[in-house]
């Protein structure tokens, strides 16, 4: 009787680095017990490249995939970050990839890494640390996904400035403009295993009002305007995505790419994100009024909002 048996061995801790396999033989013939083994053979197994992804949540009726996955532990306490409720919670997010976040909204990575997949028949962590050029710096613990799975999710909710950013807090401060850089290392190690970094949108929001009176002006023009270029601006809508109108009516309604509406108070526009960059409004005023504005400089003083456009 004939048998091959083949002995596999997988080397590398946590992960198959390569396959060895050696078949044995073993036989009766005439009474007689025969055995052998044959030589052994290594195949390499190529390991998936570290892959990590930035993610935003879905908002409106962006279309997004869904992530499962363990709400990360903040590493300055024992509490939870993402709101959970508590350390091992699970959530669910709808989320579409990105580059540029904005703040206010939750940023969301996930690594591929199969290094780190240490224990097959459990959950592994990793240590993500993030920094934003707010001067911010949150650390926070990230989950597997699943056993065996070398898939880590890690999140963080995020908020405007002022007030000024508190380290440790689990809450990233950011500011329109800033940089925020995500670098994950293994439990106890200072060695960076993955980064990535997104970019911060700004929010350009205002009120066109009348500089003698103060009263908001609905009816103007306000088109935002790339100040290199010439041309309209690329404006989104809040989730990052979605196309927005670089030309408004003040006090209006806007639609955005994807046919939601926004209802705007009298003479307010609202370009909701853009890139960083240098841009410039342009302003046409409805009758009677004229732009820019012609009254007193003491006038405008009083009037004027740091967000607003005086007419005369």
């Amino acid at each position: 009787m004939l048998a091959l048996l083949p002995f596999v061995v997988l080397a590398g801790q946590g992960q198959a680095r390569s396959i060895l396999n050696t078949a044995e033989a073993s036989w009766q013939f005439r009474g007689q017990q025969g055995w052998t083994r044959s030589n052994t053979v290594a195949i390499d197994v190529q390991a998936q490249p570290l892959a990590i992804r930035t993610f935003t949540t879905a908002t409106g009726e962006a279309a997004g995939r869904q992530v499962a996955f363990t709400a990360p532990r903040c590493a300055a306490s024992a509490a939870p970050a993402s709101g959970a409720a508590g350390p091992a919670q699970g959530l669910v997010r709808t989320v579409i990839e990105t580059r540029q976040v904005s703040a206010g909204h939750e940023v969301l990575f996930e690594l591929t890494a199969e290094a780190a997949n240490l224990r097959s028949d459990a959950i592994d962590s990793l240590i993500a640390v993030i920094r934003a050029s707010s001067g911010d710096r949150e650390e926070i613990e990230i989950f597997e996904t699943a056993p065996d799975s070398g898939v880590f999710v890690g999140s963080i909710p995020t908020r405007h400035m002022p007030p000024q950013p508190v380290a440790g807090d689990c809450m990233l401060s950011l500011s329109d403009g800033n940089r925020v850089d995500i670098a994950v290392q293994q439990q106890g190690s200072p060695t960076v295993i993955a980064s990535t970094g997104v970019d911060v949108l700004a929010d350009p929001f205002g009120l066109v009002f009348d500089s003698e009176t103060g009263e908001p002006v609905s009816g103007a023009r306000v088109t935002l305007v790339d100040a290199i270029t010439g041309q309209p601006a690329r404006v989104f809508a809040e989730d990052g995505r979605t196309a927005w109108p670089s030309s408004l009516i003040s006090g209006q309604p806007i639609t955005d790419g994807a046919g939601v509406v926004y209802p705007m108070a009298p003479g307010e526009y609202w370009f909701p994100l853009t890139a960083l960059g240098t841009y410039r409004l342009q302003v046409e005023p409805p009758a009677p009024y004229s732009a820019p504005s012609a009254a007193a400089q003491t006038a405008l003083e009083r009037l004027t909002r740091p967000d607003g456009m005086g007419f005369a």
